[in-house]
């Protein structure tokens, strides 16, 4: 398969993964960023499966630094974006060398109106030898994302109980 055709599943996965991707002020103000972060991603990532996508663009400004991980089997992709030098650094780790996974919340299924439903969200916060990443980035994520990290959770666990 293409480079640009892998971009082009990679950006829509990204795109899902946010509510507010392409209306982000940082996209507006810099109309080119969004297409060289999806081909660094894409470059990187290749044929391999995302199995999951957190973006953490928590400030609202498009002076504001973000982040954006995507884990695949194997991998873990951090991508910087720093505005002050308009620079993004890639860092890629192994899966195995993650050092601890906290849950930072989850959902209370215990509190709702009717057996089954359940207020608040899943967070993590997963620790590797280089980078920190919290899941799933920030309060923007979409729906369809958080309900990915709740599958997502268990291998996170497996990753874990593997380095050991």
């Amino acid at each position: 398969m293409e480079l640009v055709d892998l971009g082009k599943a990679l950006l829509a996965q990204l795109a899902g993964s946010r509510r507010d991707l392409g209306q982000h002020p940082v996209f507006r103000d810099h109309p080119l960023l969004l297409s060289r972060l999806v081909s660094k991603l894409t470059y990187c990532v290749r044929e391999a499966p995302p199995r999951f996508i957190a973006v953490d663009m928590a400030a609202p400004t498009s002076e504001a630094a973000f982040t954006v991980a995507v884990f695949t089997d194997d991998h873990v992709f951090q991508l910087s974006y720093d505005p002050m030098v308009d620079h993004i650094t890639t860092t890629v780790v192994s899966r195995k060398s993650i050092r601890a996974a906290e849950l930072l919340s989850a959902p209370n299924f215990m509190s709702g109106d009717q057996p089954g439903t359940f207020e608040g969200g899943l967070e993590i916060r997963v620790t590797y030898d280089e980078i920190s990443i919290r899941l799933p980035g920030d309060n923007f994520a979409s729906d369809r994302n958080r309900q990915e990290l709740d599958v997502f959770w268990p291998s996170l666990l497996r990753d874990l109980a593997q380095r050991q």
